[in-house]
């Protein structure tokens, strides 16, 4: 991972936990009996779970990218280095921003409260058109991708088959973010629910199709 590309996932992993520091006195105290942890757990739970889940989500990202880098068998360079880094940093910016909108919800911010539902939905699809577009320019690795037996031995089918899920990732975050933009309650998560069967599906023909072609 380059430098430039850690420091911003460091600063959005310390940016959650500042977060977390600040609000900290304002967040509820749930209970966890009924989990069979004690109530004391239930705040420092909602201030550290999701900046330390963004945090070993990089980690795990950056050690398998170094990992992937050591097998000779599949060629890597620092274009595809650099790509794998922005996804990367991506996803960490999302668990972060949910993160801020839960603990600030959580903390009584009135508008955060009203807007939240909708802010997490509309998070959602950016990340999937954000990392969609970051797709297409993947090359067979051991970190991210779709990795079977034959998108790891056939770069082609690999370029092939991640610029269709480059596409679909896109078309799905666009429904998801015009979904919380216009619809409410219900309605938003059938739309994404059967939005996102219909891209598992397309994408598992497109993957049969481009594997036998």
């Amino acid at each position: 991972m380059t430098l430039t590309a850690g420091r911003t996932a460091w600063v959005a992993i310390g940016v959650g936990y500042l977060t977390s520091v600040i609000v900290y006195p304002y967040l509820p105290t749930p209970t966890l009996l009924s989990a069979g942890l004690p109530a004391a757990l239930g705040r420092p739970l909602i201030a550290l779970a999701l900046p330390t889940a963004a945090m070993f989500t990089y980690l795990i990202l950056r050690s398998l990218w170094n990992e992937a880098a050591t097998d000779r068998s599949l060629a890597t360079d620092g274009f595809s280095e650099a790509i794998h880094e922005a996804i990367a940093v991506r996803v960490v910016l999302f668990v972060t921003a949910i993160h801020v909108l839960v603990v600030l919800n959580l903390s009584g911010v009135g508008w955060i409260r009203a807007a939240g539902p909708r802010l997490v939905v509309m998070l959602l699809g950016g990340v999937f058109i954000a990392v969609g577009n970051l797709l297409p320019r993947t090359r067979p690795n051991l970190a991210l991708g779709i990795r079977t037996t034959r998108t790891l031995s056939d770069r082609s089918l690999w370029i092939r088959l991640h610029r269709t899920c480059g596409y679909v990732a896109v078309g799905f975050g666009t429904v998801v973010i015009v979904s919380g933009l216009l619809l409410a309650g219900p309605a938003i998560g059938v739309v994404v629910g059967v939005t996102g069967l219909a891209s598992i599906a397309w994408l598992a023909m497109s993957y049969r199709r481009q594997s036998h072609a």
